[in-house]
């Protein structure tokens, strides 16, 4: 037998770290489910010798930094439609495409990894739009009124209906799915809703999601008319 030594402890690619328990007590947050693709903005600090490149815009943020921007999915850096018709990358519904074009307001948004969801006309189920909409999931930090000033008008926040505590979650997003079936969303008024994400307010990372069931128009009208009976 071999026997281990530090500098086979050394070679591992990383420390295999546990995920931290949250308490029952924790709150949670319950917002509103978009129904449109997983899309983030990353803004990173801009070294002097960065310059643009495909899918890469170089600005300032209002305090002076210079700082890039990129545009990816869940799992892929994007590039603008322009770029990809060449076989550069590819692009996510024209989400890079829009991040490239307000590259210099977005920047107001600051340094890091903003994660949202980008919906709108020929997205999932469109919501009745003609345009596209990006909104941010991080409603701890962007709350409606601190949304920084100059974003882009199509940049929102996902809805948020409820918090509670841990005990009251099943009773609470029970509640928020019927207000959604009796009311529509509360992203675009006049559209029906899909359901809901729980967010951990100890571990955003942590989140539940559950559905309207048969969530399309047909249901919403179903239930404002049982109601209206």
């Amino acid at each position: 037998m071999t026997s281990s030594t530090a500098a086979d402890f050394s070679e591992d690619p990383e420390v295999p770290i546990w995920p931290r328990l949250i308490r029952l007590a924790e709150r949670w947050t319950i917002a509103e489910k978009v129904d449109g693709t997983h899309a983030v903005i990353v803004i990173q600090p801009a070294e002097p010798e960065s310059h643009a490149g495909p899918g890469v815009s170089v600005v300032r943020c209002p305090d002076g930094r210079r700082v890039r921007i990129r545009a990816a999915s869940r799992t892929h850096w994007l590039v603008p439609e322009t770029d990809a018709r060449d076989g550069i990358g590819r692009d996510n519904f024209g989400f890079a495409t829009w991040v490239a074009a307000h590259a210099g307001e977005l920047a107001a948004l600051g340094p890091g990894r903003h994660h949202g969801e980008w919906y709108g006309a020929g997205i999932g189920r469109g919501y009745g739009l003609t345009e596209r909409r990006f909104a941010l999931f991080d409603t701890a930090r962007w709350k409606p009124n601190t949304v920084p000033d100059g974003v882009p008008e199509e940049l929102g926040l996902v809805p948020v209906l409820a918090e509670c505590e841990g005990p009251k979650l099943n009773a609470t997003i029970a509640r928020c799915l019927r207000g959604l079936m009796q009311h529509g969303s509360r992203l675009v008024a006049g559209a029906a809703a899909k359901g809901v994400i729980a967010r951990s307010a100890a571990d955003p990372r942590l989140a539940l999601k559950a559905y309207i069931e048969n969530s399309g128009k047909e249901a919403v009208q179903r239930q404002r008319g049982h109601h209206a009976a």
